[in-house]
């Protein structure tokens, strides 16, 4: 285990609080929490339900992670090669994200302080797949600034693995 990458994660910790979501493998056979094994049946099946459902490889998909929280979706889609942005409105959440991406060397991983409800396509671009596994609230439709009726498009909520757009 690597000394620095534990002292890292510790002053982290002292500063920000510890991760509160799910354990998050690092390297070296460490995780985000002491104690806890990282792996996730609900991250797997999510990952395997887009996979199923979209026309391409993951390695091949843009991926937006609304309300990314500490990061274990993007990490693990930018992980398997997509391309991920996620947003997260709390500053301690995305410093946990960032060092978790950081240990694994993601450079296909942007993670941006943001509001999930002024998504602007003139900023991010456009997805394949949307995330909205920690979301609290999705706009309606009319709310939205964000325009995804452009392409076929995989939308995965917390309450619902995956429907088409």
């Amino acid at each position: 285990m690597s000394d620095n990458l534990r002292e890292e994660r510790d002053a982290l910790v002292a500063r920000d609080g510890p991760w509160t979501g799910s354990a998050i493998a690092l390297r070296e056979g460490m995780a985000t929490h002491d104690g806890l094994a990282p792996g996730d049946a609900r991250l797997r099946r999510i990952v395997q339900v887009v996979a199923d459902v979209t026309s391409k490889p993951l390695e091949e998909l843009r991926v937006l992670d609304l309300a990314c929280f500490e990061g274990r979706y993007a990490i693990e889609f930018a992980l398997q090669g997509a391309e991920v942005v996620g947003i997260e409105g709390r500053e301690a959440n995305l410093a946990k994200a960032r060092f978790s991406a950081e240990a694994h060397g993601l450079e296909r991983l942007s993670l941006v302080r943001g509001d999930v409800r002024d998504l602007r396509r003139e900023q991010f671009g456009g997805f394949d797949v949307v995330l909205s596994a920690s979301a609290c609230c999705i706009p309606s439709t009319s709310q939205r600034r964000f325009d995804f009726s452009s392409r076929s498009l995989t939308f995965v909520t917390a309450s619902r693995y995956s429907t088409r757009m």
